[in-house]
């Protein structure tokens, strides 16, 4: 269904803080991470590869429980 301009809810304002723009904080995080050391990009990268590890682990486990749980939906049921 199409909304017209007028029956359309408008979201709410949110008061900002002021202090940091998305942009800035993206551009304040790039430069910091290019004028880091490579120990603390090496910790970083590690840190990062161990949570995506624990994800990908994560989601496989419940990619299975899923198909399992459709299977067994799909699965006639059995007259007593």
């Amino acid at each position: 269904l199409r909304q017209s301009k007028h029956t359309k809810s408008r979201r709410k304002h949110r008061k900002t803080h002021g202090l940091v723009g998305f942009l800035d904080l993206t551009r304040r995080i790039a430069k910091a991470w290019s004028e880091a050391d490579e120990a603390t990009k090496g910790y970083c990268k590690k840190v990062a590869n161990r949570q995506l590890k624990t994800y990908k682990e994560e989601l496989k486990k419940i990619k299975k429980e899923t198909t399992a749980e459709v299977e067994a939906a799909k699965e006639p049921s059995v007259p007593l």
